[in-house]
């Protein structure tokens, strides 16, 4: 059996998945169970029942049980106890190097959440605290395509969280070598700062991110920059950034004339204390434990072999903590392994001696490395295909270009870096020329995702499709493989009887055709399933509203806002909208200008190019009045055509405006009828014929045949009330309620834009934020001819009422229930704020 460390460990790997899955989809862990099998019998020759075999089925099972007395241990009975009751604990607790806490009881790692955030600056790694703190469970995500933070900690082994109230620092005992190192970092990062003070604030916490492992000052704009263009991997230190540590560590102790044996142990020493001073993320910790693998089999005598180091330091990391398989970070960083691993393999089995030596010397070296570089770099790209695609559901076609450019330069910037931290003020020039290539990866970056078909939005990829792309890339590989070794000799004598001499381009370019194939299927098979999905989405939002619709290819946004979230659009929108492949927003529908309903809105609009996502129109209602957020909104639209709409209108046939009634240069609206009078205030239409005769609005292109709004001067271009200065100089409506008679300006909750949507299975009434008061005239617009006609030919099978100004008491009258009767009511509001 060739590999016997390398078939082991990948069953023992696969027997914790197996047990890992078990309990979330028993169909994915008999697969992985199977596969196990398939690779006992593949990798030994020996009988069906020979000891080999029953060797490799044990390493399976082994896994299986090692995880399953990781999970049976579970969490401490006292924590979780106190998590359930929500009282406050006494503890002593360890900072870790990844600022997570070590509870000194039960052992158990734990997320800290301190209540004063300027405490945070005090709390360093290898320090014990007193607390006094809550227990609380780590929070999920809620959103589609939305950071998952339990996710995240659980693949470093932390489940439960602790909510710090009061806390003190415990002289003794300390762990002297993990504070020196995490001050050490803080010298290191100060001296950063110094050096590019004059240069930019900006350069400094992206060096820091490199060379440190900081993030805390990187700008939100940079990282989605370098993600969407695809060079994201050169800011989290990995294999990259140890290797080239490493080497020029191994450079400077040669010069030193130290033995090599005492040079390999330095280095060693010194990939881990790097490692624990930038807090061992996952890639790094990957790195770290490859790069002592190699250098312990230099000790021993061995030749390292890339896949068996690949899976000793995998075993390592799950049997530390079997949680760590569904690390985003991990598995990026095992996929970029596997990548070189395959660019090898065709390099060694296609790329011998002969194949540049019809070059000069001189030339022959230089061409060679590129060509390599170029067939690692495909390799790593075509491999992390599917992982970017279920981590960030865009993918960038032509990164591998970017990264030929980018990734030759990065030892200069870390080296320039690290030169620049020692020399503080002194290093002012060294700081400069590290800018100066900075801002050419912040262009070519730019320049690189404004260019039309360079990222395509796929949406997310269900866990079945990743693994079935990767079952072909797979296959592919083994195949190629395979054919190489065994028939590499026929495939030379068939291009020799052709009379081509230069084989090897044309196999390695076949080569890659094949995996561009089925990339290419795979995004399109991703896209396409997407695009026709049809999704309709409240998001939780906090204290706000926001939702959206998506129908083949269609996309409209009704609200997006937080009085409770800053960064909903960021954070949430954004990320929503990706998850289900919108790249295009045909029409976002705002109700009224309160920022609960808008501020996810603006940041959308201003961000257009950044995330790729086109929005075509924004729609409000009609005569809304110009006030600071309104005209803040006007601001950001750009080429976002802005259309104003009332009663009557029907957008794409899909959406009826019941609200605003009336045209708004009128003194005052009329009185809404009851719904059993049959009258009706607005434009009507013939309920025998089924044609409309009220306001038929279409969005297509940008467009509106609607009335739109200047958005430049915010007057109106139909018959529509005329504003200055966010003043409204016609007459606001009035409403009568009971014998009250109230008036409604042309803006705030009251004047709410209500609508409804139909669709072929489902209707939903929107109706903003509106009171009681407005009500009758929601109920009266409903009971008017057109509607009654226009519902007529959109039958729909479940109705869902979007709950009046977040379940408000003033809201929701009894009147307005019995006239809509709702299957589903959606009620939107903050935590504990119903």
């Amino acid at each position: 059996m060739k590999r016997p460390f390398l078939c082991m460990g990948a069953l023992f790997v696969l027997g914790e998945l197996a047990y890992r899955l078990l309990e979330e989809n028993v169909i994915y862990s008999i697969a992985t169970v199977i596969t196990g099998i398939i690779i006992c019998k593949l990798s030994s020759k020996s009988t069906p029942i020979g000891r080999n075999d029953l060797l490799l089925f044990l390493c399976l099972c082994l896994g299986a049980l090692w995880a399953l007395g990781y999970y049976a241990e579970g969490t401490s009975e006292e924590l979780e106890n106190a998590k359930d009751c929500s009282i406050s604990l006494l503890r002593t607790v360890y900072v870790t190097p990844s600022g997570t806490l070590r509870d000194m009881e039960s052992k158990m790692l734990l997320k800290g959440d301190f209540w004063d955030a300027e405490c945070l600056d005090t709390v360093e790694p290898g320090t014990y605290l007193y607390v006094k703190a809550k227990v609380k469970g780590i929070e999920g995500k809620t959103n589609p395509g939305c950071f998952d933070m339990e996710q995240y900690y659980a693949g470093k082994g932390v489940t439960l969280c602790l909510d710090v109230e009061t806390y003190s620092t415990l002289e003794k005992p300390r762990n002297y070598l993990v504070n020196s190192l995490y001050h050490i970092k803080c010298w290191l990062a100060e001296r950063l700062e110094i050096a590019f003070h004059q240069v930019g604030e900006d350069d400094a916490a992206i060096l820091k991110t490199m060379i440190l492992g900081d993030r805390s000052d990187l700008g939100s704009e940079t990282k989605i920059l370098y993600q969407r263009s695809g060079i994201i991997h050169i800011l989290a230190i990995s294999g990259l950034h140890v290797a080239l540590l490493a080497r020029a560590l191994e450079w400077l102790l040669a010069r030193l004339r130290l033995r090599k044996n005492a040079a390999i142990i330095i280095v060693m020493l010194f990939a881990v204390l790097y490692g624990v001073m930038t807090g061992f993320s996952d890639a790094t910790l990957r790195a770290v434990l490859m790069l002592i693998i190699v250098k312990v089999a230099f000790l021993l005598g061995r030749s390292p072999d890339l896949p068996t180091c690949m899976i000793e330091a995998l075993l390592i990391m799950v049997v530390k903590n079997p949680d760590s398989l569904f690390s985003t970070g991990m598995l990026m960083s095992y996929m970029a392994v596997m990548g070189v691993i395959t660019g090898e393999m065709l390099i060694h089995l296609i790329l011998d001696r002969r194949s540049f030596k019809f070059l000069k010397k001189k030339k022959k070296g230089r061409v060679k490395a590129l060509v390599e570089g170029l067939v690692i770099s495909a390799s790593i790209n075509v491999w992390m295909l599917p992982l970017i695609m279920r981590t960030y559901y865009e993918v960038p076609i032509f990164s591998l270009l970017l990264n030929l450019i980018i990734v030759p330069l990065l030892t200069i910037v870390i080296v320039l870096g690290l030169l620049a931290a020692l020399l503080g003020d002194y290093g002012f020039a060294l700081a400069w020329a590290c800018h100066l290539i900075l801002k050419f990866y912040e262009l070519a970056c730019t320049a690189f995702i404004s260019i039309p078909g360079t990222i395509i939005i796929t949406g997310h990829i269900e866990l079945w499709q990743m693994l079935l792309l990767y079952l072909l890339l797979g296959a592919a590989t083994v195949c190629i493989d395979l054919l190489l070794r065994r028939r590499k000799p026929d495939i030379v004598a068939w291009f020799e009887k052709r009379g081509v001499k230069y084989w090897r381009a044309p196999v390695l370019a076949g080569i890659f055709a094949l995996y561009l194939v089925i990339s290419g299927l795979g995004i399109a098979g991703v896209k396409l399933y997407n695009y026709l999905s049809s999704e309709i989405v409240f998001l939780d939002v906090g204290q706000g509203d926001g939702s959206f619709i998506k129908s083949y290819g269609k996309c409209y946004i009704v609200d997006s806002g937080s009085t409770s979230n800053d960064s909903v659009g960021k954070y949430i929108l954004i990320p929503a909208l990706k998850y289900y492949g919108v790249s295009r927003v045909d029409c976002i529908f705002i109700s009224h200008t309160d920022l609960d309903h808008i501020n996810g809105v603006e940041y959308l609009l201003e961000t257009q190019k950044l995330y790729g996502i086109k929005v075509e129109n924004v729609a409000v209602a009609r005569g809304t009045d110009i006030d600071e957020n309104y005209s803040r909104l006007i601001s950001k639209l750009g080429d976002t055509q802005l259309v104003e709409l009332g009663a009557g209108d029907v957008v794409e046939d899909t959406f009826y405006i019941l609200y605003p009634t009336g045209t708004n240069t009128s003194s005052a609206a009329e009185k809404p009828t009851t719904a059993g009078s049959g009258e009706s205030t607005g434009n009507q239409t013939s309920a025998e014929s089924g044609k409309s005769t009220g306001n038929q609005t279409s969005i297509e292109s940008g467009k509106a045949t609607g009335n739109p709004t200047n958005a430049e001067s915010g007057e109106s271009t139909g018959n529509q009330t005329s504003t200055e200065s966010g003043k409204a100089t016609g007459n606001p409506i009035s409403a009568e309620s009971g014998n009250v008679q109230e008036t409604l300006q042309h803006s705030g909750n009251d004047y709410s834009l209500v609508m409804d949507y139909r669709s072929d299975s489902v209707e939903i009434l929107y109706t903003g934020d509106i009171s009681s008061d407005v009500e009758p005239y929601i109920i009266n617009a409903m009971s008017s001819p057109d509607f009654i006609a226009w519902s007529a030919m959109h039958k729909s099978e479940y109705r869902l009422l979007k709950c009046p100004h977040h379940g408000s008491r003033y809201s929701s009258s009894t009147q307005l229930l019995q006239c809509y009767q709702p299957d589903i009511t959606i009620i939107s509001c903050g935590r504990h704020n119903h």
